[in-house]
């Protein structure tokens, strides 16, 4: 994001007072008409849909700076999702009605909301991808190389994500079993891949870089 773009984000969004939540909080329900639109500052919020077998699967994970949910604001769909705040977050509120008046006025916010909504879009044309042609393994090391992209600050030779996950996150976020996730990310510790230190997970992406290429190549 240009400075000059979030400078005008700040500007307009943190006004008034903030909202604080913690970990398990939903902002945002499944059904719940879209008034408001979340200035995501500090922290990260999930969304989710509730499936017809009771689990959920996880769709798509806000980081600051992020506005949600934009995408069903300017779609004017109705909103199936929850939005689940999964650490410390904090966002600044502002009416939907004002936030389509800034978007208009502002041509620069709105090209830079686009470029963005456009690289979610791939993400998940990646993520639909992995999940109809590749084994839980590959689903696995695809969605750790994302996060690890996307999600992560560098420690050493590895890199660590800058949010918790367990085991039944990264099950949420393939749409496997919690059984078959476990199964999966105990395969890519003793490989050396992966390690957890308290919730934390740490990847080694040349590791992980050098077993999606030797499956890319191994691939009928």
């Amino acid at each position: 994001m240009e400075q000059a773009v979030q400078k005008k984000l700040d500007a307009f969004f943190m006004q008034g007072s903030p909202l604080s939540f913690r970990k398990g909080d939903i902002l945002i329900r499944a059904g719940e008409p879209i008034h408001m639109v979340y200035y995501l500052k500090k922290g990260h919020v999930r969304q989710f849909i509730n499936t017809a077998d009771g689990q959920d699967l996880t769709l798509h994970l806000f980081r600051p700076i992020s506005y949600l949910p934009t995408m069903l604001l300017l779609s004017t769909s109705e909103n199936k999702y929850n939005f689940e705040v999964i650490d410390e977050v904090v966002v600044w509120p502002k009416r939907a009605d004002q936030v389509i008046r800034f978007l208009k006025e502002n041509p620069d916010v709105l090209f830079d909301l686009a470029t963005r909504l456009s690289l979610g879009i791939v993400g998940l044309l990646e993520k639909i991808e992995n999940a109809t042609y590749t084994n839980a393994y590959h689903k696995i090391l695809s969605l750790l190389l994302y996060l690890a992209n996307h999600y992560a600050f560098s420690a050493k030779d590895t890199t660590m994500l800058s949010l918790k996950l367990t085991h039944t996150d990264i099950a949420s976020w393939t749409g496997m079993q919690r059984e078959t996730a476990s199964r999966q990310l105990e395969k890519l510790k003793k490989e050396g891949i992966i390690t957890f230190e308290k919730s934390q997970c740490l990847v080694d992406k040349q590791k992980l870089k050098r077993e999606l290429d030797s499956l890319a190549k191994n691939a009928p």
